[in-house]
């Protein structure tokens, strides 16, 4: 079950990674469409960057450690 529980959690962050800029891509065209009129692909753009920012701040640590976990393992399959 913690084998199971483990690769799930790492579908589930690698899901997000990819989520949240669409989701801030869409947040940024519906912002242009409603507040600034004619500059939809400077919106998206910037919608874009802010989830990419989101998701170095917030999962790049979750990562980091995942990425230390994944080593670790190898490591310890080496000395087996």
């Amino acid at each position: 079950m913690q084998k199971f529980v483990g690769k799930s959690y790492s579908l589930v962050i690698e899901i997000l990674l990819w989520v949240i800029p669409v989701i801030g891509a869409v947040t940024g065209y519906f912002i242009a469409n409603s507040i600034f009129s004619g500059q939809v692909v400077l919106w998206v753009i910037i919608g874009i960057a802010g989830g990419l920012l989101i998701d170095i701040l917030f999962f790049g640590p979750v990562l980091l450690l995942l990425n230390i976990r994944s080593s670790l393992k190898k490591l310890e399959n080496k000395l087996k």
